[in-house]
């Protein structure tokens, strides 16, 4: 059913840090064009546990495989620096991912500027449940503070360090990053927006790439929880 494709061998790795710190950059301002959309621009789905879900209105922002690019958001009773700290520290992905598998530094970007923080590139996996094929992505991942918010932002790169693995199906993440803004009602809680478009390759039909993406709003909602109970005193 999700059979392997053929390994590109002609992926080009000779990738300079120039070219990662670029793709950087190019990578927030995709994100922050889809944060600064107006909420007609998006189609609302449906909602979890108090977390909206949205996919976006138009056919430019559709991959050629035809996966859409989603959006989920959520008011969080923990203050902002509490959310983004949690949710950029590694060693919680598998906290409110179940399907992560494991994630591993592979090198720290230098040369990036404000009010870009910090940029690295990961190598992650996914476990998928049988009779799927497990998944692995190499991105770029950064976060930058601006106007009272952190955003960080997540996109698939080649790198030498990391080849294709015959055990994996490589995906590709499009665009992925979080908001994380002090709620204007409460200094100490958050509202917290999620966009992500990401093509997990292989043999997955869209449609069921596309059905599987309205559990998006149930990750965010783990996360709230997660870090609501791990910090009982915010």
């Amino acid at each position: 059913f999700d059979a392997h494709k053929p390994k590109h061998h002609n992926q080009n790795t000779n990738i300079t840090m120039a070219d990662y710190v670029a793709l950087t950059q190019t990578s927030f301002e995709k994100v922050s064009s889809l944060f600064a959309l107006p909420e007609e621009a998006w189609e609302y789905m449906s909602e979890y546990n108090g977390c909206a879900f949205w996919r976006l209105n138009s056919d430019a922002e559709v991959t050629e495989s035809g996966i859409y690019c989603v959006k989920t958001a959520a008011a969080f009773s923990s203050p902002a620096e509490t959310v983004f700290n949690f949710i950029w520290d590694l060693k919680n992905r598998k906290k409110f991912d179940e399907y992560v598998k494991d994630v591993k530094q592979i090198e720290v970007l230098s040369g990036i500027s404000e009010p870009i923080k910090y940029s690295e590139i990961l190598h992650q996996s996914f476990s998928m449940p049988f009779p799927l094929s497990n998944r692995d992505f190499v991105t770029i991942r950064a976060y930058k503070f601006e106007d009272n918010s952190w955003t960080t932002t997540a996109r698939s790169v080649v790198h030498p360090a990391v080849p294709e693995d015959a055990n994996f199906v490589r995906g590709d993440i499009v665009v992925d990053g979080f908001q994380v803004s002090p709620s204007p009602e409460n200094p100490n809680h958050s509202y917290v927006r999620y966009v992500a478009q990401v093509d997990p390759k292989g043999s997955i039909p869209a449609f069921a790439v596309n059905l599987a993406n309205r559990k998006v709003p149930q990750v965010l909602a783990t996360l709230r929880d997660v870090i609501a109970r791990e910090n009982p005193s915010n």
